[in-house]
């Protein structure tokens, strides 16, 4: 296993792991001059600093039809930098951390960290880089403490203190990634032998490959001493194909195949794999405008991945809400306050899991022994036969909550909020796919309904996949122009069914997490069917 848990210690301080790390005694040295130097006469001083800094490097080719629209280069493979710096200022009662602070015109901050650029990796760039950071994350923080104070006292609220609850600092120190990617050439061939495969499939108008390797490796550091490395390479194969259909409705569809921290596999699977795709989407050619639906739908491991994201992940994430003097913010997950309720279908449990780095062979982007607050990760169990048992959280705590469970997650753009890592949605029982189909039917049919839905992907009208299949014989036609409405996290509490099709979906990033999860038979769904009406049909035939 490449991301071994090398070191983790919990301590209550003290100095940093991996000193001869120059990315690490940089940002150490920074940190000690912060806060020791940092300070405008009578404001507050730092209390808590982290720092991030991500490295990226990588190579991409894209190609169309056979050909080549962007050539793999080694120039491209130039490491980027970015530091990323959150900075809460007061003391451990009174501080700046959770809070939305408002601009003149009622025009809100983002809630985001400070990040900015630089090229150089040796110990003076990166110290420049984070230090050009740090100054202007003190005077964001600054007005953000100034505000809250003055928030606090129109609504006359008393300090809790769990704005930033105290927590032992911790350290993990994995191995950076040092992992060759592939070479520019190998890329470029890779890219025009998967995209020529469009040429076989006659009612395709765009068959684009984009192959791409990425090395990622990120740092992070606070001054109260927590500390940890990660670093992984991730490969991709991204598809894209367009067609207008029968009716002359244009549709355009997207996938993608990642690889975590292995080579690509043979090219032969590779092709393989794409070949089936762009054949799947060729085959929506003689798809039928559909009517609304509302009844059962089945959603392959793809949609059901999409289905989990958009309503399940954002009511278990931000688990305490911001204080905010806007109807802007304020913003948090509305199962915060359903502990011991059911919010999901019984017979499901569903966990969190940032402590494991693999699953089944496949490498987890969601591995995060450590979290965005130094404090040590826990895996967790959110939901038990249907009711939430738990959820993920950060050092912003909930007056109730005595401690974290080391789950603050940060990117560029958003300061550290509890968020998922390794997510799995387990059921106790799993059926075929074939089992899955007839399931599907019989519930149909119960309902007095001709057919039912199975969605192979969680998209709008125009990129929807999504195949009727009859109660009378099985039969199955593609149809068009509908997507999901309506949807609400009921739709969570109605799943009469899982598949024995489990399958890992990852996202990258700083943010980076998994989902895994089989296909799902959702008891009711409204499909809605667009007013968008058809192109003209070309005056001229596509060649051929």
């Amino acid at each position: 296993m490449k991301l071994l848990f090398t070191l983790l210690l919990v301590v209550a301080g003290g100095g940093f792991c991996a000193a001869q790390d120059v990315y690490f005694s940089a940002m150490k040295d920074e940190l000690a001059r912060t806060h020791k130097k940092l300070q405008l006469k009578d404001s507050v001083r730092p209390y808590f600093t982290s720092y991030v800094l991500t490295q990226s490097s990588g190579l991409r080719a894209q190609a169309a039809w056979g050909e080549l629209e962007m050539a793999a280069t080694a120039a491209q493979n130039e490491p980027l930098r970015t530091a990323v710096v959150n900075m809460i200022v007061g003391n451990a009662k009174e501080n700046s951390n959770n809070f939305q602070a408002e601009r003149a015109l009622g025009m809100l901050y983002a809630y985001a960290p400070t990040t900015v650029y630089f090229p150089a990796g040796n110990y003076a760039g990166i110290r420049e880089g984070f230090w050009r950071a740090t100054d202007e994350e003190y005077r964001q923080a600054l007005e953000m403490f100034s505000q809250k104070e003055a928030y606090k006292r129109k609504k006359r609220l008393k300090e809790t203190g769990r704005d930033f609850a105290p927590a032992k600092a911790a350290r993990f120190i994995g191995p950076a990634d040092t992992a060759e990617l592939d070479k520019p050439e190998e890329m470029n061939r890779l890219a025009r032998e998967i995209s020529v495969l469009g040429k076989k499939y006659a009612y395709l108008d765009v068959a684009r490959a984009r192959v791409s390797g990425q090395r990622l490796n990120y740092w992070y550091a606070d001054n109260h001493g927590g500390a940890w490395r990660l670093g992984h390479t991730v490969r991709s194969i991204y598809l894209t194909a367009q067609l207008r259909n029968k009716a002359g409705y244009r549709q355009r569809f997207e996938t993608e195949f990642n690889y975590v921290d292995t080579p690509f596999p043979p090219q032969a699977e590779l092709l393989e794999k794409a070949d089936q795709w762009f054949a799947a989407i060729n085959g929506v050619y003689p798809a039928r405008k559909a009517e609304p639906y509302l009844g059962p739908v089945l959603l392959s491991p793809q949609a059901a991945a999409g289905f989990i994201r958009s309503l399940l992940v954002p009511e278990i994430s931000n688990t305490t809400a911001l204080l905010s003097d806007s109807d802007g913010g304020g913003t948090a997950g509305k199962f915060k306050d359903k502990l011991g309720q059911r919010v999901f279908a019984p017979g499901f449990t569903i966990t969190d899991r940032p402590l494991l780095s693999s699953y089944k062979g496949t490498a987890l982007l969601g591995y995060f022994p450590v979290d965005m607050e130094g404090v040590a990760a826990q895996d967790i169990t959110l939901v038990k036969n249907g009711k939430l048992t738990d959820l993920p959280f950060s050092r912003s705590l909930p007056a109730a909550r005595k401690a974290g469970n080391g789950h603050a997650r940060m990117t560029e753009n958003k300061r550290p909020r509890a968020g998922i890592t390794n997510l799995f949605i387990t059921p106790e029982q799993a059926f075929t796919p074939d089992e899955m189909k007839q399931k599907l039917i019989a519930r149909c049919k119960a309902l007095d309904l001709e057919y039912g839905y199975r969605l192979e992907t969680m998209a709008g009208p125009g990129a929807m996949r999504l195949t009727r299949i009859y109660v009378k014989d099985g039969r199955e036609e593609p149809v068009y122009g509908m997507a999901p409405r309506n949807l609400t996290t009921r739709a969570l509490r109605d799943i009469l069914a899982a598949g024995t099709d489990e399958t890992t979906f990852q996202k990258v990033g700083l943010e980076a997490h998994s989902v895994t999860v089989p296909s799902l038979l959702v008891d009711e769904m409204e499909l809605w069917a667009g007013d968008e009406q058809p192109d003209r049909a070309p005056y001229v035939a596509k060649p051929q």
